[in-house]
């Protein structure tokens, strides 16, 4: 106990499972906790010491992000704001290890919705003069929408007979 600031360990035989603690140490330092470093330990048979590490196929760290029983360590990790900080920190040092962009809190991903498989739908539905406000193909249907919706069907369909 005692100790201050973040750590993470990785398999002694290096590979993704360092790249991957050397990229989650980048990001922790980023959010403003300093690092202990980043780090392997043997057991007396020359192998990882931590069985998470050893006996897993892929590549595996253990991060850990301070001392609960340090005072100055456990007020950077104490309320959800700023875990939710650490988890982003531990996320974007995943994604950079797997090559995948790192979007914003903005961002969202620009899609091109005439090439998703219920377009075709939609288009006929709008033909039909079924009006549909939004094309968010992928996003759960609320309660109220699908109320929305079958009214404007039952609409539609009493029009045409």
């Amino acid at each position: 106990g005692g100790g201050d600031g973040f750590e993470v360990y990785h398999t002694i035989y290096g590979g993704t499972g360092k790249t991957l603690a050397e990229n989650i140490e980048a990001e922790v330092i980023k959010s403003g906790q300093n690092s202990r470093g980043v780090k392997t330990r043997e057991n007396s048979s020359g192998k990882d010491y931590y069985g998470f590490i050893r006996q897993t196929s892929c590549p595996a760290v253990i991060c850990e992000i301070g001392f609960i029983d340090n005072k100055n360590d456990l007020k950077d990790f104490d309320e959800q704001a700023e875990q939710i900080k650490f988890g982003k920190a531990y996320a974007h040092g995943i994604l950079k290890t797997l090559g995948v962009e790192i979007m914003t809190d903005t961002q969202t991903p620009v899609q091109d919705e005439t090439k998703h498989w219920a377009y075709k739908h939609y288009e006929s539905l709008k033909n039909k003069g079924i009006e549909i406000s939004e094309m968010r193909f992928d996003d759960n249907i609320t309660r109220g929408e699908a109320f929305a919706l079958a009214d404007k069907i039952i609409k539609a369909l009493c029009v045409k007979a």
